[in-house]
C-alpha cells in the first residue's frame, strides 16, 4: 500500500487513510530494582511499573525469559514508601527543611540499579547512595575493583523526580527483540518505556573545535555515508510514524562533505523539522551555506554558552565571542529559526 499522504510506509496509516497514533504504555514505569528470578534465582534488574493500582516488577532473565512479581497491591502506598526512604537521606549538611533527613550522617542507601564499570565498561550492579545532599552510584567491579560516580548534586530533587512518573508512549514498531536486556538490546526493544522523542543522529566525528568538555573523539574524520543515513531515516519513520523533529549532530555536522544532502534526505513529510546542532563557526563566515539551510527549511540549534571570553575559554577551549556574534548576525539576517543551547557550569 502507498498512502497518498505518507508515501510507501504502511505503518503510518490504516487502510482508510487515517494516521495511526502512537499508544501509551499499558503501565507507568517507576523505577529499577534488583530482583531474583523466581525460577533460577539469578539476580536480574527489574522494572518496577504501576499498573491497575498495583506495583509490579517486570523481569527478563537471560535463562528463563520474562516474568512478573507483585511488589505491592497498593501502588500509591508503594510510591509513598519509596519517596519517604529517599527523602530521609536527601538533605544537605545544615539543612533544616527535613529534621529527620538533617540527622542522617554518611551514606544513605536509596535503591539498587545497574551501571557500567568506568574502566572496563562491564555492566555491573550499583547502589544509588545519598551522601551530603548529593547522589552517587557506588560500584564494585569484579575485575577492576570499587568505584563511585556522582550523578546528581541535588539529592532532594533526584528523589522527588520519581513522583512525576507518567506512562510513556510506544513507537508504532519496536525495532528489536528483548534477548539479553538493557543496554544490549537497544534499538528500540519492547522493554523500552518511551518512543524516540528527539532523535539525534551523529553524522560525523570531525569538528573544528576541541572543547575540553566534549566526549567525542575528533582525531579522525569519519563521516556517515548517505545510504547509511537514508536507512536510519527510513527506519525511524517506519518505527515512529510522524516524527516531530530530527537533529543532525556530530562532531560538527556542517563539516560533513555532503552536509546539505543529509538535510535533503531528512526533509520529508513524516518529519516535522530538521535541526542542525552546530557551534556556528562555519555559519558565521559562510553566508551561502546559511542561505542553503534556510532554503531547505531547516532549523539551527546554536551552541551559545555565554557572552564573555572567560566562559568560552572554560567550556570551549578558546574565546569564541567574535565567531558567535557573526553566526548570530547571519542567522538573524537570513531569518533561520534558531534556538540557543548551552552548557551550564558552576563558577
Amino acid at each position: 500500500m502507498e498512502c497518498t499522504t505518507c508515501g510507501p510506509s504502511p505503518s503510518l496509516c490504516s487502510e482508510n487513510g487515517e494516521v495511526i497514533a502512537r499508544k501509551d504504555r499499558p503501565h507507568t514505569f517507576f523505577a529499577h530494582a534488583m530482583k531474583a528470578c523466581a525460577s533460577c534465582a539469578a539476580p536480574v534488574e527489574a522494572r518496577i511499573v504501576l499498573r491497575q493500582g498495583q506495583a509490579i516488577a517486570l523481569l527478563h532473565c537471560n535463562t528463563c525469559g520474562p516474568s512478573e512479581q507483585l511488589e505491592s497491591s497498593d501502588a500509591q502506598a508503594y510510591v509513598e514508601r519509596f519517596l519517604a526512604q529517599g527523602l530521609q537521606g536527601s538533605a544537605s549538611p545544615g539543612s533544616v527543611a527535613d529534621t529527620a533527613a538533617a540527622k542522617v550522617d554518611g551514606d544513605h542507601f536509596f535503591k539498587d540499579t545497574t551501571s557500567t564499570c568506568p574502566t572496563c565498561l562491564a555492566l555491573i550492579a550499583a547502589k544509588v547512595t545519598l551522601r551530603a545532599g548529593k547522589v552517587y552510584f557506588l560500584k564494585d567491579c569484579s575485575r577492576c575493583g570499587p568505584s563511585e560516580a556522582l550523578v546528581s548534586e541535588d539529592a532532594a530533587y533526584y528523589v522527588k523526580a520519581y513522583s512525576y512518573a507518567r506512562a510513556g508512549t510506544e513507537p508504532l514498531v519496536f525495532a528489536t527483540q528483548v534477548e539479553a536486556g538493557c543496554p544490549t538490546d537497544c534499538g528500540t526493544c519492547s522493554d523500552h518505556e518511551q518512543h524516540t522523542c528527539l532523535p539525534i543522529i551523529e553524522v560525523t566525528d570531525h569538528c573544528n573545535l576541541e572543547c575540553p568538555i566534549c566526549i567525542v573523539n575528533n582525531q579522525y574524520a569519519n563521516h556517515i555515508e548517505l545510504d547509511t543515513f537514508r536507512g536510519i531515516i527510513d527506519r525511524l519513520v517506519r518505527n515512529e510514524g510522524q516524527c516531530e523533529s530530527v537533529a543532525l549532530s556530530g562532531g560538527e555536522p556542517t563539516s560533513h562533505p555532503k552536509f546539505l544532502e543529509l538535510i535533503d534526505i531528512a526533509t520529508r513529510d513524516e518529519i516535522g523539522r530538521v535541526v542542525v546542532i552546530t557551534n556556528g563557526l562555519r555559519l558565521g563566515k559562510d553566508h551561502k551555506l546559511a542561505a542553503e539551510i534556510k532554503k531547505r527549511g531547516a532549523y539551527v540549534a546554536l551552541q551559545f554558552d555565554g557572552f564573555t571570553a572567560d566562559t568560552h575559554e572554560k567550556i570551549r577551549g578558546r574565546d569564541l565571542c567574535t565567531e558567535k556574534a557573526a553566526a548570530l548576525a547571519i542567522l538573524k539576517e537570513i531569518q533561520i529559526p534558531t534556538q540557543l543551547i548551552f552548557v551550564a557550569a558552576r563558577g
